[in-house]
């Protein structure tokens, strides 16, 4: 008798607003037979992203299968205990001839879990390894908005149906955060009116009632511009303002610097379009501030989030805002990772800075989980000279084979989420679900865990907290994080909310919302935002995230990440360049070649590519991109890289590839729609 179908429910793991519940059946193989959303779950309800829908695909082709180790006559399979035994020796002939400082651990989100990605750590904690400032993504955003609020969270997701505004600031969430989008179109239904603040006309602009093109970095003078409305229309919580609040008049007498037409001309957008979004926002209250990760990625993307963080207070909503809500939640991190445990301060290097430290020799080990750094980090050419170095030793513990596993030393097999248990803490939402093991990893696949601990043995540690059980260290690190239930709940299946900090608690120096940021002037920034100068170059590259991939994965089941370019057709003619055509892209740090696209809806004078992607030559994006970090936070400046030339470029492809192309392009053409400003 053949056996039934069982389903099991977990948690997805990527670097995802949206932190989703799967809900998959197996056969009576137990195999993947489907994977669908969780009807009942408050976020998910019953429906997945693309990439969520073919987790089948995604965990069945490209895995890396076997540990391996690079010779000079090529790759080589070896046993796990071979390559562990080569791991723990580099390990310790690096601590003997350079110190721990030359050992390096890089990894970010590619996969989120507590397990995979947090409590693996206390090794390199432990071994005193360097660690980065995990400043790559959003760090510089997080930074600014603590600086004004103490902590940096903001409204709930299911906070945003019932407002009256709602405002996508830089932040494309039709593509990026399609459940958050959903949420915003219930409230659309509702009546209220959703605007979308963007250079590019994306897929969410496309959707919304109104947009705004503005020119990039231009975001702190709209703000002001704004709150400059909301002061002098009487419309500002006076009442909230002097109660909740400190540094108000400072910040008052900066916005009276930056009238309507000021604003207009500074951000190259209609004065009516300025006005409208004022208005809207003193009309329809309450409302909602969603601003975008990809936004802050510019020299003054920590400015400008800040900046717009303080519009909501105006109007009486102290976090009326949404960034990111990691921080409002009760949970002790760093006794997870162990630097709560270890001795000494960890020795940490900027991450965005990073790849030009591993081309000049800063770092002789390097042990690579959770992240596809070749590909995703600015300066990616200097990357790959540096553990391409001799001298530089680089062990990748990967899922799916990637750019950077390629130049590994030593491959490690990782098994995927389903294939091991894990909990994700989502970082927009409050609910979570622990996810269990049902599948057995393909070819010889071990948890993080597990090779954390066999690396500790071999090493020879006796610090009793890296053999602690790792659901024990989550028990305790969880203990009084939920609103109802247990964390022996968690592990019965059941679904959990977390509790969240108040939305007027203000964890600054004086306890109160501060416009005039007390911690800013200690760290020596400016109290208030700051409108940087706009550079001006011919062409600012812009990137963010295409629906068909997480970063770099997905490329397995969807195909490469289109090498393709959109300009607009203005652009394009003063350039003599045609839809189809293929251009090489150049700045000081080297060049791409990618085929073009025209569109009305790019901003004259940008450019925009889907992030990650790898062109024609084999060249990642990021070989443009530049190390040099903002102020606050650190982060990168991913969308401020200048193109100075755009030249016609003459390249031969075979049948197949010339097909594949046209393919991408034609798919490209037909979501394109007339880029018309609507305005209510």
């Amino acid at each position: 008798m053949r056996n039934k179908k069982k389903e099991h429910r977990a948690c997805c793991p990527r670097d995802c607003y949206d932190s989703c519940s799967f809900v998959v059946t197996l056969d009576s193989l137990g195999q993947i037979s489907h994977v669908r959303g969780e009807k009942d779950h408050p976020v998910t309800r019953g429906f997945l992203c693309p990439r969520g829908a073919k987790e089948k695909a995604h965990l069945s082709r490209n895995r890396v299968l076997f540990p391996s180790i690079n010779t000079k006559t090529g790759r080589e399979r070896v046993s796990w205990e071979q390559a562990m035994a080569a791991v723990a020796g580099k390990i310790r002939e690096t601590l003997e001839n350079h110190g721990p400082g030359a050992l390096l651990h890089l990894d970010y989100a590619g996969n989120g879990g507590l397990l995979s990605s947090y409590f693996p750590q206390r090794l390199w904690n432990a071994l005193d390894f360097t660690g980065t400032d995990y400043a790559i993504c959003n760090n510089s955003g997080l930074a600014a908005i603590s600086l004004h609020y103490g902590k940096y969270y903001g409204i709930q997701p299911d906070e945003v149906v019932s407002r009256k505004l709602v405002v996508f600031w830089g932040f494309n969430s039709a593509v990026c955060a399609p459940h958050l989008w959903h949420r915003a179109r219930e409230a659309q239904k509702k009546g209220a009116l959703i605007v979308t603040v963007d250079p590019r006309f994306s897929e969410t602009s496309q959707q919304s009632d109104f947009s705004l093109s503005i020119n990039p970095g231009s975001d702190v003078a709209l703000a002001y511009g704004i709150a400059r409305e909301i002061i002098v229309s009487g419309t500002a919580d006076t009442s909230f303002l002097s109660q909740h609040t400190e540094g108000f008049e400072a910040f008052r007498e900066e916005a009276m610097k930056w009238p309507p037409e000021r604003v207009a001309r500074f951000c190259g957008t209609p004065i009516d379009a300025v006005m409208s979004l004022a208005e809207a926002y003193c009309e329809r209250r309450p409302s909602a501030t969603l601003i975008g990760i990809g936004m802050q990625k510019t020299l003054g993307g920590s400015e400008s989030v800040r900046g717009l963080a303080l519009i909501p207070p105006l109007l009486g909503l102290p976090r009326g805002f949404f960034f990111s809500n990691s921080s409002a939640h009760y949970i002790d991190y760093p006794s997870i990772t162990g630097e709560r445990q270890r001795a000494g301060e960890k020795r940490i290097t900027s991450q965005v800075s990073l790849a030009r430290g591993i081309r000049d020799g800063n770092f002789k080990f390097l042990f690579i989980s959770t992240m596809n750094p070749a590909v995703t980090l600015p300066d990616s050419k200097a990357f790959l000279e540096g553990i391409s170095r001799e001298d530089v030793f680089t062990v990748v513990m990967e899922t799916h084979h990637t750019l950077t596993s390629q130049h590994a030393d030593v491959i490690l097999p990782s098994a995927a989420h389903f294939e091991k248990d894990d909990l994700m803490i989502p970082w927009s939402h409050r609910f979570v679900r622990f996810s269990p093991k049902f599948l057995t990893p393909p070819g010889e696949g071990r948890t993080e865990v597990e090779v954390m601990r066999e690396l500790a043995g071999l090493l020879g540690c006796r610090e009793e907290w890296l053999f602690e059980d790792p659901l024990e260290c989550l028990r305790n690190a969880l203990s009084g994080a939920f609103v109802t239930g247990t964390f022996d709940d968690l592990l019965a299946g059941k679904l959990l909310e977390l509790s969240t900090r108040g939305e007027n608690e203000f964890q600054t120096p004086s306890g109160k919302l501060e416009f005039y940021s007390q911690e800013a002037l200690r760290q020596g920034f400016s109290p208030l935002p700051r409108q940087p100068e706009l550079k001006e170059q011919a062409f600012t590259l812009l990137n963010s995230a295409h629906r068909l991939y997480t970063h770099t994965q997905f490329q397995e089941v969807f195909g490469p990440i289109p090498p393709m370019v959109t300009l607009h057709p203005d652009d394009g003619m003063s350039h003599g360049i045609k839809e189809g055509d293929t251009v090489r892209l150049s700045n000081a740090q080297g060049s791409l070649v990618v085929k073009v696209t025209l569109s009305p809806g790019q901003r004259r004078g940008t450019l925009w590519i889907a992030h990650h992607a790898i062109d024609l030559e084999g060249n990642p994006l990021n070989t443009l991109t530049s190390t040099e970090p903002q102020e606050i936070g650190r982060g990168p400046t991913f969308n401020s890289t200048e193109i100075e030339q755009v030249s016609l470029q003459t390249m031969r492809f075979s049948p197949r590839e010339e097909r594949k192309t046209l393919e991408l392009q034609e798919a490209q053409c037909k979501k394109r729609l007339k880029c018309q400003h609507r305005l209510s």
